[in-house]
């Protein structure tokens, strides 16, 4: 699949702004190899190439990436499914919680990469915990003569539960709790001399969906409230 991107700025008022356009190239948005593996009690899935990745649902990593994932799938037993992956982010791509100014490693590419993990558990039926871990190496090694140093190392660890609501046919509920810790060069003053700052943050995002009886198109509304501490 191919993608391109035509972008442009307008000046508004009399206020001083930029005017002008960003035309990005056609370039390979997915081209990946996936290669089923069918067994007895489980599944295996491998995928190489330029791909979509996701954990949880989706908040603290979900992106088009260069690299390689492996997904085992079980139809019986606790463990519904867990999955490896270790992914090379592209350029452009602006994943606002794990942003740094990374020198471009290659040509299509920063030199900033995510391994990640997540296992799907089942509880009671229907109702299905998610665990998963994401470590960030954003490899930001050079110093900035005007920032100084921007290196920012982050681990993403999440918990999930999503399953049917009790009494009430149709309804649904999902939730989702991410506590994110790092080091970062946070300070303004002497970033190439002073000590690396600990991140302490978290998310978290609840919801309820009601789907309508099946039908053609089996419409669905859903209410949702997500808060992070910044």
């Amino acid at each position: 699949r191919l993608k391109t991107k035509y972008t442009e700025q307008r000046k508004s008022g009399t206020a001083a702004s930029i005017r002008g356009n960003d035309y990005q190239q056609a370039n390979i948005d997915l081209a990946y190899f996936e290669k089923k593996i069918p067994g007895k009690n489980f599944t295996h899935q491998w995928t190489v190439g330029r791909q979509f990745v996701t954990v949880g649902r989706g908040i603290a990593y979900g992106q088009v990436a260069d690299g390689v994932d492996y997904y085992v799938k079980s139809p019986k037993g606790r463990i519904s499914s867990w999955e490896l992956f270790a992914v090379r982010e592209l350029s452009g791509d602006d994943n606002s919680a794990v942003y740094s100014a990374s020198t471009i490693g290659s040509a299509g590419h920063t030199d900033r990469q995510f391994l990640g993990a997540q296992v799907k558990v089942r509880l009671i039926p229907g109702h299905t915990l998610t665990l998963f871990h994401v470590v960030n190496d954003d490899k930001n090694r050079d110093s900035d003569p005007i920032a100084g140093k921007v290196q920012y190392d982050s681990r993403f660890q999440g918990y999930g539960l999503a399953g049917p609501f009790p009494f009430i046919k149709g309804l649904s509920y999902f939730g989702e709790y991410i506590s994110l810790r790092g080091k970062n060069f946070g300070r303004a003053e002497a970033r190439d001399t002073a000590p690396r700052d600990h991140v302490v943050a978290f998310a978290y995002d609840v919801g309820l969906r009601y789907s309508f009886a099946a039908n053609k198109y089996t419409p669905s509304v859903y209410a949702q409230y997500s808060n992070a501490s910044g």
